[in-house]
């Protein structure tokens, strides 16, 4: 009975560690799709997709934080103008626990990276 306590306690260590990285996947994608859904209307694209970025996912995310865990890359023209493309990429820094367990991280690891992109074309404003 004792030697199933620590497989147990490893087993639980593993689900919640897939837990959070599977909710970073899908905040990340969605915080990507909305900063760019938004800089496709904004006026200042560049500025609008960074706020809707830094804003989206306080409450989702631990360690969501500007420059600490997260990265935006916004690539849209200087004058934007209507067809051209806004493009979002944002990078999240999952905190690792049980790095070892997930396959392809090697045990050394002591974070997991996150990556979402998305690319609108910028709509007329009226």
């Amino acid at each position: 009975m004792i030697i199933w306590l620590p497989l147990l306690l490893l087993l639980l260590g593993a689900v919640v560690q897939y837990g959070l990285y599977f909710n970073a996947v899908t905040a990340v994608q969605a915080a990507a799709f909305e900063a760019a859904r938004q800089a496709s209307i904004a006026s200042d694209p560049a500025r609008a997709a960074e706020e809707v970025v830094y804003g989206f996912a306080n409450d989702t995310l631990p360690g969501w934080q500007e420059g600490d865990r997260v990265a935006v890359a916004i690539e849209s023209p200087d004058c934007p103008e209507p067809g051209d493309d806004v493009d979002v990429r944002v990078t999240y820094e999952v905190p690792g626990f049980m790095t070892g367990i997930i396959p392809g991280v090697s045990p050394s690891a002591k974070k997991l990276m996150v990556y979402g992109s998305a690319k609108m074309s910028i709509e007329e404003r009226p």
